[in-house]
Protein backbone atom coordinates (compact mmCIF):
# COMPACT_ATOMS: atom_id res chain seq x y z
CA UNK A 1 0.00 0.00 0.00
CA UNK A 2 1.32 3.46 -0.74
CA UNK A 3 1.83 6.05 1.57
CA UNK A 4 -1.02 8.60 2.27
CA UNK A 5 -0.34 12.17 1.26
CA UNK A 6 0.53 14.77 2.57
CA UNK A 7 -1.44 17.86 2.83
CA UNK A 8 -0.81 21.18 1.28
CA UNK A 9 -0.27 24.62 4.08
CA UNK A 10 -1.70 26.94 1.99
CA UNK A 11 -5.17 27.31 3.07
CA UNK A 12 -7.10 27.03 -0.07
CA UNK A 13 -4.90 24.41 -1.49
CA UNK A 14 -5.47 22.60 1.52
CA UNK A 15 -9.56 23.30 1.49
CA UNK A 16 -9.51 21.50 -2.16
CA UNK A 17 -7.08 18.37 -0.35
CA UNK A 18 -9.78 18.14 2.01
CA UNK A 19 -12.60 18.01 -1.14
CA UNK A 20 -10.45 15.82 -2.98
CA UNK A 21 -12.47 11.97 -3.67
CA UNK A 22 -9.95 8.74 -2.27
CA UNK A 23 -10.71 5.63 -3.43
CA UNK A 24 -12.18 3.17 -0.94
CA UNK A 25 -9.29 1.88 0.18
CA UNK A 26 -7.29 4.64 0.83
CA UNK A 27 -10.55 6.40 2.89
CA UNK A 28 -10.87 3.05 4.79
CA UNK A 29 -6.58 3.84 5.49
CA UNK A 30 -6.92 7.45 6.13
CA UNK A 31 -9.87 6.55 8.82
CA UNK A 32 -7.89 3.53 10.44
CA UNK A 33 -10.58 0.78 9.43
CA UNK A 34 -11.20 -1.94 6.72
CA UNK A 35 -13.20 -1.37 3.55
CA UNK A 36 -15.71 -3.64 4.97
CA UNK A 37 -16.46 -1.47 7.81
CA UNK A 38 -16.36 1.85 5.88
CA UNK A 39 -19.32 0.41 3.62
CA UNK A 40 -21.06 -0.89 7.02
CA UNK A 41 -20.30 3.07 8.05
CA UNK A 42 -22.20 3.97 4.88
CA UNK A 43 -25.08 1.68 5.61
CA UNK A 44 -25.86 2.81 9.00
CA UNK A 45 -25.41 6.71 7.74
CA UNK A 46 -22.21 7.61 9.13
CA UNK A 47 -20.13 8.18 5.81
CA UNK A 48 -21.40 8.88 2.05
CA UNK A 49 -19.81 7.52 -0.84
CA UNK A 50 -19.18 9.48 -3.97
CA UNK A 51 -19.74 7.97 -7.64
CA UNK A 52 -16.78 8.02 -9.05
CA UNK A 53 -17.60 6.35 -12.57
CA UNK A 54 -20.46 3.81 -13.59
CA UNK A 55 -18.50 0.63 -11.52
CA UNK A 56 -16.44 2.80 -9.36
CA UNK A 57 -17.07 4.46 -5.81
CA UNK A 58 -15.12 7.07 -3.64
CA UNK A 59 -15.12 9.16 -0.54
CA UNK A 60 -14.16 12.70 -0.40
CA UNK A 61 -10.88 13.02 2.13
CA UNK A 62 -12.83 15.23 4.86
CA UNK A 63 -15.32 12.18 5.47
CA UNK A 64 -12.73 9.66 5.81
CA UNK A 65 -10.69 12.04 8.19
CA UNK A 66 -13.49 12.58 10.59
CA UNK A 67 -14.94 10.04 12.88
Amino acid sequence: MKPLAIPPVDPVEHHRWLEGIVPLQEGAQLRGVSVDTLKRERDKGRVKFERVSERRWGIRRRVALMK
